[in-house]
């Protein structure tokens, strides 16, 4: 700067612009039923946690004094994964947050399943070969997966033909289902209870990608059947940076309800 008093001088100031984010202050992003985005006010580094939705809760009823629990028929939790990623100030990210997946109930109406991927559920009535009572059976809605891309297409399965632009994805419980099993014997027939698989558990076999596509099944970068979503963490590597390395995550969780995203700056 020139600080001379001199005539026709001149003075000249720089400025510093702050960054808005506190170091290691989280920001929570919480289900909307659409496509959020995030823009990076700082050049920095950030880490990214994301939980998968749950399933729902089937409703197995109609059967005398044999009605199920809930520990019996409830969803299966969201998965969990975290990892890390360094951007440039005015990047932009995008993210999509599961829905949990409806529970059954005694309408007749079909529990659908969570926005991302999740499968609804079915209904359909079962007459007794002994009693000739019937049985109503409610299998709930899966959960949706949560994801998080460079690019915004929407929900998770139209990336299938672009999937390194998915940086991480948090699989969804399935939702619990009731069935009936006949007895023999000359009782009424019994219902059973299948609880829903947790998210960020592993497939195998004949998988699919991104939306399940069987009853109840829940979101996830891989699906199957009625079972849960899987995590994904491959495109978002262990990174150094400022000498600390920082690797990614992924789990199973305790997560219930929708899902939700928590991003947090971590300087530059």
């Amino acid at each position: 700067n020139n600080n001379s008093k001199t005539d026709g001088s001149s003075c000249s100031f720089s400025f510093k612009i702050l960054c808005p984010y506190s170091i290691g202050s989280p920001m929570t992003f919480n289900y909307t039923g659409g496509v959020q985005s995030f823009e990076a006010k700082c050049e920095g580094l950030y880490k990214f946690e994301l939980w998968g939705a749950s399933g729902g809760t089937a409703y197995g009823y109609g059967y005398i004094n044999k009605d199920l629990n809930e520990s019996q028929v409830k969803g299966g939790n969201g998965g969990y994964v975290s990892g890390y990623k360094e951007l440039s100030k005015g990047t932009t990210i995008y993210m999509c947050i599961g829905g949990s997946g409806s529970n059954a109930s005694t309408s007749e109406v079909t529990a659908l399943g969570g926005y991302n991927g999740g499968a609804d559920g079915t209904q359909n009535d079962h007459k007794d070969h002994v009693t000739w009572a019937t049985h109503h059976i409610h299998n709930a809605g899966g959960g949706g997966a949560t994801h998080l891309a460079t690019t915004n297409r929407g929900e998770l399965f139209n990336y299938d033909l672009y999937r390194s632009e998915i940086l991480l994805v948090a699989g969804a419980g399935s939702g619990g289902r009731d069935s009936y099993e006949p007895e023999e014997n000359g009782d009424d027939d019994e219902i059973e209870g299948t609880p829903g698989k947790d998210g960020g558990l592993p497939l195998t076999g004949d998988t699919r990608f991104g939306k399940a596509y069987s009853t109840s099944g829940g979101g996830g970068y891989y699906t199957k059947g009625r079972a849960n979503g899987t995590n994904y963490i491959d495109n978002a590597p262990a990174l150094t940076f400022n000498g600390i390395t920082y690797s990614p995550t992924s789990s199973t969780s305790t997560h219930r309800g929708n899902g939700m995203i928590i991003v947090t700056y971590l300087g530059n």
